[in-house]
């Protein structure tokens, strides 16, 4: 092996123990990506437009609690409203999907606690008939459905949140960007490897 090669290797080896070890701890985590417009109000304040939910959660610890429903609970959850800000909610929410056909089926929806102790759809995204086959465990492209939501309240950071209307709705899920990068890189440092060899 000449000194070029070796020198190469010991600048391709950090990097793929950093993808190899970081990529281990990040393994599993998805972004869910719900995204609407509709009208409410967040912390009193009222809003008339674009919205977007945005969830974190370990693919790997989805569950199955009935046939063709699939879960992912205790997500990290940001909402992000145009013109109003941002807030985490206060009761860490879970991700569904129910394969289901029928009105408004299949579905795929982010629930929470309501103020008054009951689990319900904070927002969900419905009659998209190619979520029949989703389990929250994979990536999912965006997809428009029928936008489906209670008009009951949900605990955050920046206050109450109730979403009255919706107008819109779309869905998605990625692959967690920081795991995206490490992948990227070390796919990036083998093929600079393998070029200069």
């Amino acid at each position: 092996m000449s000194l070029h090669q070796r020198l190469c290797l010991k600048c391709l080896l950090p990097i793929v123990l950093v993808g190899v070890v970081f990529g281990g701890l990040a393994h599993g985590d998805l972004v869910y990506v719900f995204s609407g417009v509709g009208s409410g109000t967040l912390g009193g304040s009222p809003f008339d437009g674009a919205f977007t939910i945005t969830a974190q959660g370990d693919e790997t610890l989805v569950t199955n609690p009935l046939s063709g429903v699939y879960r992912l609970d205790g997500v990290r959850a940001l909402l992000e409203i145009d013109g109003l800000g941002s807030a985490m909610f206060a009761v860490a929410p879970s991700l569904f999907v129910s394969q289901s056909s029928g009105a408004n089926f299949p579905v795929v929806g982010i629930s929470s606690q309501t103020q008054s102790g009951e689990s319900l759809s904070i927002f969900s995204v419905g009659n998209v008939p190619s979520l029949s086959n989703y389990t929250l465990r994979t990536v999912f492209p965006s997809v428009d459905g029928r936008a489906l939501s209670n008009e009951v309240p949900f605990a955050t950071t920046q206050g109450v949140l109730q979403i009255a209307n919706t107008t819109s709705a779309s869905f998605r899920a990625v692959p967690e960007p920081s795991s995206l990068l490490l992948l990227t890189m070390t796919m990036l440092g083998g093929f600079g490897f393998r070029q200069r060899r």
